[in-house]
């Protein structure tokens, strides 16, 4: 989602103090042309002033929006939800102590998911997925009564938490990985989930370029620099995840910001560059593709 912030299809997109930075030095740029906004001038400075604040706010807004998520809100907001349901935090005379959020997490769930399905429950299990810290890519596959949660980073035990917090009555659980999730009840259950293989992916393109096209047939470093950033830019259109497709088309986006060419050959490898075949690439919903810019190669027709 890069480039795009604030509340979207997908969850809240957090914007950092380095994209207020750029944002505000293009503004500036804009309307002061040949300004200088390094870090170190006084107009970098008031920059840098500006983007943390801003950054401060923005946090501030995404604080709010998880705190009106059962999955991610605590304490004091937790207690808020249970209100809207007519449910109070309970308090445990043994302890002396107010209920714990996960426990009281857990029976407002019991609640939201008596008459959950694999289907209706996965929209609120996948935000809280990547909200844990490391969380590169979560997906979800749902079957007749089952679901397969696949999931790169992030802390199996959190992992395993956040399933059994959602999981609804009845659904199986697939995947190749197990783990014991003991609820403050006592109650052991095993939670299943699927740690997705890495494919190192070896990219070879043969371009031409267009009729008018100043292009420098002798130096390709350039549209391999291009690609191989492109690839590993996880907002980009083309950013090959878990049981992605990539194709052709998919390599104009880089290539033209170097110069007008077009692609007359793309074959990939599997293994690191010891086999070759024609695109595209296609993988499987537990594989995702590893790149390197050593093994993004780029040739002239």
């Amino acid at each position: 989602m890069a480039g795009t912030f604030g509340l979207t299809a997908e969850g809240y997109n957090l914007k950092r103090t380095t994209d207020f930075i750029a944002q505000l030095e293009a503004d500036f740029a804009t309307v002061f042309p040949g300004a200088n906004t390094a870090p170190e001038s006084n107009l970098g400075q008031i920059i840098g002033v500006l983007a943390s604040f801003l950054a401060e706010r923005d946090e501030q807004t995404h604080a709010s929006y998880t705190n009106m998520q059962l999955g991610t809100a605590e304490g004091v907001n937790l207690d808020q939800l249970g209100s809207l349901v007519g449910l109070p935090r309970a308090f445990d005379t043994t302890t002396n102590a107010n209920e714990t959020d996960a426990s009281y997490r857990a029976r407002l769930l019991a609640i939201s998911l008596a008459n959950a399905t694999p289907d209706n429950a996965t929209s609120n299990l996948c935000r809280t997925l990547k909200a844990i810290a490391g969380v590169e890519y979560v997906a979800i596959n749902t079957g007749v009564g089952s679901y397969e949660v696949v999931i790169l980073g992030g802390d199996d035990s959190l992992i395993a938490e956040s399933i059994y917090a959602f999981h609804p009555t009845g659904a199986t659980m697939t995947g190749n990985t197990e783990y014991d999730v003991t609820s403050d009840c006592g109650f052991c259950q095993r939670v299943s989930f699927t740690r997705p293989t890495a494919v190192d992916v070896c990219i070879r393109l043969e371009i031409a370029p267009v009729p008018g096209c100043d292009c420098d047939s002798s130096s390709v470093s350039p549209f391999e620099t291009a690609i191989f950033n492109h690839l590993t830019d996880s907002g980009a259109a083309c950013n090959s995840v878990i049981g992605a497709t990539l194709q052709e088309g998919h390599f104009y986006t880089p290539l033209l910001t170097v110069g007008e060419v077009t692609v007359t050959n793309f074959e990939f490898s599997r293994d690191g560059g010891a086999t070759y075949a024609p695109g595209p690439l296609v993988l499987a919903n537990e594989e995702y593709a590893v790149y390197s810019r050593d093994c993004t190669e780029v040739t002239f027709q």
